[in-house]
């Protein structure tokens, strides 16, 4: 038996361990491709689960602390609120959630300065340091969430956050 004869049909042609060899890192590249995209995507989704979970967490503590009696939590609240809704990745829903802790304070103000006090009807008080921090955080929100926000938020904030 010659060599050709082993190495193929006699034509010159290769043998079958030939091609598979000629065709493996093809084989092999397309294997690691589709396990390589799955995989990622897996880990990503992980990630952003993980990232919004801990981000939920974060805006749970701090939606709870706007609500509070206390005018020192509440400030802390609603600053932690505004550097939660600095993120790029949270969508209009996250926002919109957001945006419901500064409600109460921002009415408050609104009648405090609609209605000036009976001692002295012509001097409006100076906006509560929480109404404030909500102003602050509806004006960031508005930017982010293209709305249009009412002159005397951003008049009650002082400048743009």
């Amino acid at each position: 038996m010659s060599l050709l004869e082993l190495t193929g049909d006699g034509m010159g042609w290769p043998g079958w361990w030939e091609w598979l060899a000629a065709v493996a890192p093809v084989i092999a590249s397309t294997m690691v491709a589709v396990g390589i995209v799955p995989a990622g995507i897996t880990i990503r989704s992980g990630y952003t689960t993980a990232r919004l979970s801990r981000w939920w967490g974060q805006a749970q503590w701090a939606l709870d602390a706007s609500f509070s009696p206390i005018p020192e939590k509440q400030k802390a609240g609603l600053r932690l609120l505004r550097v939660l809704a600095a993120q790029k990745w949270l969508g209009a829903g996250e926002l919109r959630v957001l945006e419901a802790a500064v409600e109460r304070p921002l009415a408050d103000a609104a009648r405090a300065t609609a209605a000036p006090t009976a001692a002295a009807p012509s001097i409006v008080e100076p906006p509560h340091e929480v109404a404030v921090e909500a102003a602050w955080l509806k004006v960031s929100l508005g930017l982010r969430l293209n709305q249009v926000t009412p002159a005397w938020i951003k008049e009650m904030a002082g400048e743009e956050p």
